[in-house]
Parts: structure tokens; sequence; C-alpha cells
């Protein structure tokens, strides 16, 4: 491993996020980097996440009061793009889903920010066990949120379960300190032909 100002820089054999994905092609994920600017608008902050059809990036909105969206960057396969025309059929009813983000060869979805999905939660409290009000809220966001597929929308969704489950913030300060930490201390990295793979950050960045 290398060091670098900016951020670790790792060995390229080793394999790393989506890199581990089963069935894996480099060709088919859009090379983001932070700095990055879509439709002259989101700009990419940091890494929060990643799949076996996307990777998931905070961004600075720097058109909207509420600074920070999770721009969803699906990877440029029509198999997995089967989510993009529910995106557009749920923002034509109106709802409070920021929109689609169109870019060379690919496509990716706005929305609200997270810190956690509830598996990722379930695995750092004491015991693994949820406080019956975080299970209360959790269960009666799900249920509107199911109500407003089923009857506005006309949608079933077939995957509930832990990890789809994300945790939104209020605490914008938070996105703000999770902006300078990148780029005071960058994640780790690996450096490819065209591409950069980086480390998403967790929860002590």
């Amino acid at each position: 491993m290398a060091s670098s100002t900016r951020g670790e820089i790792l060995d390229s054999s080793f394999l790393v996020e989506e890199a581990m994905v089963r069935g894996y092609k480099a060709e088919h994920y859009y090379p983001v980097r932070i700095g990055d600017v879509f439709q002259e608008r989101y700009k990419i902050v940091g890494k929060l996440g990643y799949g076996s059809a996307s990777t998931v990036w905070l961004c600075r909105d720097t058109q909207a009061s509420e600074a920070f969206v999770a721009l969803k960057v699906y990877i440029n396969s029509s198999k997995w793009h089967r989510e993009l025309p529910i995106y557009e059929h749920i923002n034509s009813l109106g709802s409070i889903l920021p929109g689609l983000v169109h870019m060379e060869s690919t496509s990716a979805s706005c929305m609200k920010p997270w810190v956690k999905n509830l598996e990722e939660l379930r695995d750092v409290i004491p015991e693994r066990v949820f406080e019956p009000d975080l299970v209360r809220d959790t269960l009666r966001n799900i249920l509107r949120a199911l109500h407003f597929l089923h009857t506005d929308a006309g949608v079933i969704h077939t995957d509930i379960q832990p990890n789809n489950i994300r945790l939104g913030v209020r605490d914008s300060p938070m996105f703000e300190r999770f902006e300078q930490d990148e780029l005071q201390n960058p994640m780790p990295r690996k450096e490819l032909p065209g591409r950069t793979i980086l480390l998403k950050a967790n929860e002590n960045h």
C-alpha cells in the first residue's frame, strides 16, 4: 500500500467493495469520483455503499435548501434497470423523491440520504435488540410507505428485509462533517486504469 494526499492507495491486486460482488464487471459500473458534478447540480461528496446493481454516493445539492441527497448510480446493464421505471412512475404522482439523474451510459436516482440500514444498526447496538420506540416508529413508516406504494402507485414491494430498510437523518451538520472528513482524511481507494474504486465511509469516518 502507498499513501497519498488523495487517500491511501490500496494494492491493485486486492478485491474491494463492488469488485467483490459476484459477476462483477468493471465496465458496467460508472466511474464516479469525488468532486464530480452531475446535471450541474449534484456534487459527489463521498461513498455510502455499493451492491450488485449500483453504487450509492452522498452528494451536495447545490440548488436546494436541503443540502444533501443520496445518488444511486445504476450499473450499465438493462437487466438491473427495472427499478428506474418504478421511480419515474412514483415521481409522476408527486412523491417526495427528488427524481432521476441521467448521465452518459447509465442513470441514477436521487433520494434522501441515510446513515445505516436496520441490519447494520442491529450489529452495533447492545445485544442486537432494538428499543420498542424504534420498532414502533419504523413499522409505522413502513406501513405508510407500503400504503402509498400499493394504493396510490399500484406497486408491490417484494423484498422487504432489514438491509432494505434505511434510517434517514435530519442532522444536516452530520453530513457536513462527512464532507469535511473526506476532504481532510480521504477514504482509501484502489486506482485502476480509467477508474477508482473508493472504499465507503464507515461510522467513524
